[in-house]
């Protein structure tokens, strides 16, 4: 028996379905945020200026983190357009909420500190923000999977 050294192995494996996993850091993300989440909400409904606004941010949110965590743990839960949706809605929402809240989030800060805070929190945001838009993809893997 030769073996060629320019032809490609082959296998005889066909039709076994490959398990897809995230990697360890958007599942540390996930279990580090979601609790953080859940106490800002907390922090924000209990201010003495919440109203309305705060809690439009939490019947957004839950859902929203319902997604994230479909998309990290790689489970199907709805279908991607509900979750295109629910990304664009989350967007929206969190740009407009600044404007709209009567609760004060740069209390005693100067605009210079206030503004570094808010970029650094839509840094600290983004593994949130690019997993819950490749959720919302038809091409993300977890769609595509027999399951």
């Amino acid at each position: 028996m030769s073996i060629n050294p320019y032809v490609s192995p082959s296998s005889e494996v066909d039709g076994v379905d490959v398990v897809k996993k995230r990697s360890l850091a958007w599942k540390v993300y996930f279990i580090i945020m979601l609790p953080l989440s859940i106490f800002g909400f907390i922090e924000i409904s209990t201010h003495k200026d919440s109203g309305i606004s705060e809690i439009v941010s939490i019947m957004i949110a839950i859902p929203s983190w319902c997604g994230f965590f479909g998309f990290v743990f790689y489970k199907k839960i709805l279908n991607y357009k509900v979750w295109r949706i629910v990304f664009w809605v989350n967007i929206i929402w969190s740009i407009t909420y600044e404007f709209i809240t009567n609760i004060d989030h740069s209390e005693g800060l100067t605009t210079n500190v206030y503004i570094i805070t808010m970029v650094i929190s839509w840094m600290i945001a983004l593994p949130y923000i690019i997993g819950m838009f490749l959720y919302g993809r038809k091409k993300c893997p977890v769609w595509n999977q027999n399951a």
